[in-house]
Parts: structure tokens; sequence; C-alpha cells
């Protein structure tokens, strides 16, 4: 996920494999600190991040942190699981969505304008055994 050796992501600080803003624009930093200080109160973090692998490529990911008691000090432990798919399914969706309410709205027009045609040419007449109008409607 991150293109690194076991040894090179163990050496290196979770937040600096990320961009420096998050998809809401908030600083990677921050946001980031504001995670883990929950996570060692005690409270499950569970939340959408982008990361970045080795050679700068941005993923988004669902990350839980939790705290993980460990001898005398306290640790967190952090799942991350890569979404890309996800995101792309439902970016997907999404724009299929978009096409067919704009298909909606163009076909309800179509037929406004239609009926407003039928309208105008709506009319009833009767007539007369001899031909002549007897009652016309519009």
């Amino acid at each position: 996920m991150f293109k690194l050796t076991r040894d090179g992501l163990l050496d290196t600080d979770p937040l600096s494999m990320s961009p420096p803003f998050q998809a809401d624009g908030q600083a990677t930093q921050t946001l980031g600190r504001h995670y883990i200080e929950r996570a060692m109160q005690g409270e499950n973090a569970h939340f959408e991040w982008l990361h970045r692998d080795r050679e700068g490529h941005v993923f988004p990911c669902d990350i839980s942190l939790v705290r993980v008691p460990v001898s005398n000090r306290q640790m967190v432990r952090g799942t991350i699981i890569d979404i890309s798919k996800r995101k792309a399914a439902e970016q997907q969706i999404l724009n299929y969505k978009t096409h067919l309410e704009e298909m909606v709205r163009e076909r309800t027009a179509k037929l406004e304008e239609l009926n407003r045609e039928l309208e105008a040419w709506k009319c009833l007449e009767i007539h007369r055994p001899d031909g002549t109008s007897l009652y016309t409607a519009r």
C-alpha cells in the first residue's frame, strides 16, 4: 500500500505518509494529532483519511485508532484499509445518478412542452346533422 519495506514503514511517522491537507481542507498534522489524542484518551477513533505512498500517489483510507496498553506505556494501534476501489465505485454511482436525474429533467421538460402543445390544439366540436357547428370548446 505504501510501497515501503517493513523496516521503512516502522521508521516512518504516520503523518508524514499523508498529503499536507486532508480532503476536507484541514491540515494533516493538526487533524492527525487530534485523532491520535482521542485514541490516547481511550476513544475509538474511526475516520476516512488520505495517505500517500512512497512515490507520492495519494489514496483514500479507512482508519481505526485504538489505545493499547503495553507494559507501562500506552500505545495506539492503527488499522489502515485502502478504500480506493470503494470510492471509485461511489463516484461512478454518483455520476450515474447525476446523469439519470438530468435525463429525467430533460424528459419531464419535453413532456410538459408536449402537454402545452396538446392543450393548445385540444378542442371539442359538436355538429348538427346538417354539418353546421352547434358547440365548440377549447
